[in-house]
């Protein structure tokens, strides 16, 4: 009876690109409140901007590129107490806890890291989670910074070597 139709199957369905890959990127950055080593002393991140300079952890002049600031939700950050790292306790005005994204690499440098590597390792905020010295969340939501340089940089926050982008 219909010999000249033609049946087409059902249109397939496209899964939204790179939903997978959203879920698991961690934010990296600092929350306001944090002091950042500069040339001129500690100052807090939310005063910095493009342009001003900072010291590495080598003593070495960087220049900030630009600063991102985010407000991310109380679960995708991360408290650290100022000695949980293994570095000892940073001068006075920086013992407070430091406050990052939970993707912030953060540098180990303690007897974990030299029996374990051989040297100081880098490793995101959120796998150092041990829930006594480093806790995750927050109160409420934070807003955070996120300092970019020419070239991948280890600076010190709240007295704690962290990476900063490129």
């Amino acid at each position: 009876m219909f010999e000249n139709t033609v049946t087409l199957p059902p249109a397939l369905r496209r899964k939204p690109k790179n939903t997978h890959l959203r879920n698991k990127i961690a934010p990296s950055g600092f929350a306001a409140g944090t002091y950042i080593r500069t040339i001129a002393g500690p100052r807090r991140i939310e005063t910095l901007f493009a342009g001003d300079l900072l010291l590495d952890v080598d003593d070495q002049i960087v220049e900030i590129r630009s600063i991102r600031r985010v407000t991310v939700h109380k679960d995708d950050v991360v408290r650290v107490e100022p000695s949980a790292l293994g570095l000892g306790m940073p001068p006075v005005e920086l013992r407070h806890d430091l406050i990052v994204a939970r993707g912030q690499k953060l540098a180990i440098q303690d007897w974990r890291s030299h029996v374990l590597f051989g040297k100081p390792v880098l490793s995101s905020a959120d796998a150092l989670v041990d829930g006594v010295h480093i806790r995750k969340g927050a109160v409420s939501e934070i807003q955070l910074c996120t300092l970019y340089f020419d070239r991948p940089t280890v600076i010190q926050a709240n007295g704690i070597h962290a990476l900063a982008s490129a």
